[in-house]
């Protein structure tokens, strides 16, 4: 069915749902407490597993005997701060403590990405 006719439909049925991301006065819609409350949930719940997933590969490489232990510490590291994060995020919602224990997080896994990349990489040439 066509968008237009879907919006038309509800807005004649007097439906509540909005159909865009911003009210009629132009400014931001709020999403219902329990759908706030619900997104919450899965950030935090995304956010324990990724922790656990990280943690578990920082281990393995820190064993490993193919990558630098300093790198298994990175990975590990910010899979522990990804735990914190979505403990916090369950606990408070999305907040400014929340915000500011998963802030390294987005720093240190990119940067932990690169360098295994860039491990990666060199030990191609070399193989080669």
């Amino acid at each position: 069915m066509h968008e237009g006719v879907v919006a038309a439909r509800l807005a004649a049925a007097g439906s509540r749902r909005a159909t865009s991301s911003t009210t009629a006065t132009g400014g931001p819609r709020q999403l219902p407490r329990r759908r706030r409350h619900r997104r919450a949930d899965h950030t935090s719940y995304a956010a324990l597993l990724l922790g656990a997933a990280l943690v578990l590969l920082g281990i393995a490489i820190a064993r490993s005997r193919l990558l630098p232990g300093w790198l298994g510490a990175l990975f590990a590291l910010s899979g522990v701060l990804d735990l914190v994060s979505g403990v916090v995020v369950g606990e408070q919602g999305f907040s400014p403590a929340a915000t500011a224990v998963s802030a390294p997080t987005v720093i240190l896994l990119p940067a932990a990405t690169i360098a295994l990349a860039v491990i990666a990489f060199r030990r191609r040439q070399t193989d080669t």
